[in-house]
């Protein structure tokens, strides 16, 4: 099989069929796509099996175990030479699949291909254009969003995969490795709509903070590995959370997370992130504990 396709959905109900359909609906290209429903609450789960169409395959897990497991899960039940992700609530327009389809077999040396983005605040119904060009940030040349990439299968497996000690920023972190074994493109045009929820990270300041603590730790990983030295996180797993150099911007923004501290929030939030630590190792509060700590005793 040539492509597959897939998606990791949980408790996104929002003009379900109309994402879903507009994967279906390309055109100039067979494909499978795979839908790994995270265990939803809202009705999504059943509105996904009530779609009759033989190339869907929706996979659920038994309980949450988020988005990163969640993708994991759905690559490795792909069949596809070539694996293409697109977002849930997302819109993949018209030629998106076939035009990169058709890249990635014209040239070998590109492993994974994105192209231009519409992000469309569906609140206020703001449309802007995003160009994933000109990243050039360690010799990353496309800042791709992750909605809109396809890339190879066989490049995927030779770097690892995700890997779930990064509960945010998995796609980068993905991106800088693949970096390594070839080279990133794009179709120069707009084939996807990004579309921002109210609900979404956007809207939610800690999960901004949490996600720029393991931005922070995929910059950190990338330049020990281009340094010639260890990735911390093949070194030491989760521990690289406490080991990654301090990022001062979000050592004054970290303070607002005091609240949600009080709320219990960051805790369960911190949980699901950090409990791939092995067994026998510290529990996930304590490394929780240490993390706010350390991000609380360092000066801007």
């Amino acid at each position: 099989m040539k492509l597959s396709v897939f998606s990791c959905w949980h408790n996104r109900l929002h003009d379900l069929e109309l994402s879903v359909r507009s994967v279906l609906d390309q055109q100039g290209v067979e494909l499978e796509y795979i839908i790994v429903d995270d265990a939803s609450t809202d009705g999504s789960h059943e509105r996904l099996l009530a779609i009759a169409d033989p190339r869907l395959r929706v996979l659920r897990n038994a309980q949450n175990v988020g988005f990163t497991r969640s993708c994991i899960r759905a690559v490795e039940a792909s069949r596809g030479e070539y694996v293409a992700f697109h977002d849930a609530g997302d819109l993949s327009l018209p030629g998106r699949l076939a035009k990169q389809v058709a890249l990635l077999d014209a040239d070998p040396d590109v492993v994974a291909v994105g192209c231009l983005v519409e992000n469309h605040t569906l609140a206020t119904g703001d449309r802007r254009p995003w160009d994933p060009r000109g990243g050039e940030e360690l010799g990353l040349e496309m800042r791709f969003t992750h909605g809109e990439v396809m890339f190879r299968r066989a490049a995927y497996d030779a770097v690892g995969g995700y890997r779930p000690v990064f509960y945010h920023t998995q796609d980068k972190d993905l991106w800088f490795r693949m970096r390594a074994v070839g080279r990133l493109d794009m179709v120069p045009e707009t084939l996807y709509e990004r579309r921002i929820f109210a609900d979404g990270i956007q809207g939610d300041m800690v999960r901004q903070i949490r996600q720029g603590i393991f931005s922070n730790l995929m910059l950190h990983c990338a330049m020990e590995r281009l340094a010639g030295r260890p990735d911390p996180v093949e070194k030491q797993g989760a521990l690289a959370l406490l080991t990654q150099p301090p990022n001062h911007r979000f050592t004054r923004r970290a303070r607002i997370l005091i609240p949600a501290m009080l709320r219990g929030r960051l805790f369960s939030d911190a949980r699901r992130a950090l409990d791939v630590a092995p067994a026998g190792m510290l529990s996930w509060w304590m490394l929780a504990t240490l993390i706010l700590l350390r991000l609380f005793t360092r000066r801007p």
